[in-house]
């Protein structure tokens, strides 16, 4: 291929990358539209008064020795009973979550042959498809719970969920 030819397919090129661009201006009739803006009114924060500067408080130190024994019972609220939907309240251990159903699989058959109540559910996930979380129990009594998944995380040196059980 001759340098005259060359050049010439560079100046098409060129000339048509020109004309892609430019084109939709001729054809749109080079009208502008000015943005429509509307006006709005700012209302300028208020400071909240500051207090004066005051060299004393007379106020008591809290404690910090010790928390309140019933922690526990609040957040999970491990009173006997039945839940809004009249199911009995109950709390299982999510032990472990796996993309691969067979090491689910596995690990529930691991927990059941050494005597734990253990189950698996699939859910899906957005970004990773289905996932298969492992769950033991569930448990009615909270205490029960909290002695069982301490005895499981160190077996298993996971770090498990405690989570409200649906049948």
């Amino acid at each position: 291929m001759g340098q005259g030819l060359k050049q010439r397919l560079l100046g098409v090129v060129v000339l048509l990358g020109l004309l892609v661009l430019l084109a939709p201006a001729f054809f749109q009739g080079g009208e502008s539209h000015p943005l429509a803006t509307t006006e709005s009114s700012v209302s300028q924060a208020v400071a909240p008064k500051v207090p004066e500067f005051v060299q004393s408080l007379d106020i008591a130190p809290e404690s910090t020795s010790v928390l309140p024994p019933d922690i526990a019972e609040t957040y999970y609220d491990n009173r006997p009973g039945n839940d809004t939907e009249g199911y009995l309240k109950a709390w299982t251990l999510q032990l472990a979550t796996f993309s691969d159903k067979k090491n689910a699989k596995r690990l529930e058959n691991d927990l059941k042959e050494k005597g734990y109540t253990a189950y698996t559910q699939q859910f899906q996930s957005k970004k990773e498809g289905y996932l298969y979380r492992v769950f033991v129990g569930p448990e009615v009594q909270m205490d029960d719970l909290l002695k069982l998944k301490k005895e499981l995380d160190k077996e298993y040196k996971v770090t498990s969920l405690i989570v409200k059980f649906t049948p």
